[in-house]
């Protein structure tokens, strides 16, 4: 299976290096594409957030006032309802649950 890696080099729970998430869905990784070697999510102003209040905002902005946090509840979620052991892994290191 073909994957991207997607490095976070400062992570606010994992202050030991940079961060290493494997993306494996080919649909995610087709949009993740047009980040490489810059940032993926910016503001009007083309400038990455400097907090998680703007991004919030904007986040509730363009999606039917959700938050990041009910997208993560929601993919959780899923993956524990289908009981899959190897996603609720995966799902646990990309949240920095040790």
């Amino acid at each position: 299976m073909m994957f991207q890696k997607k490095v976070i080099n400062n992570h606010k729970n994992d202050r030991n290096g940079p961060k290493i998430i494997n993306i494996t869905d080919q649909q995610l990784n087709g949009i993740l594409w047009k980040g490489l070697n810059g940032y993926l999510i910016t503001s009007n102003n083309n400038e990455i957030y400097k907090d998680s209040s703007g991004f919030s905002k904007m986040f509730k902005n363009e999606f039917n006032n959700h938050i990041p946090y009910d997208l993560r509840k929601c993919i959780s979620s899923l993956a524990i309802h289908e009981g899959n052991a190897d996603k609720i892994k995966e799902l646990e290191h990309n949240q920095g649950i040790p």
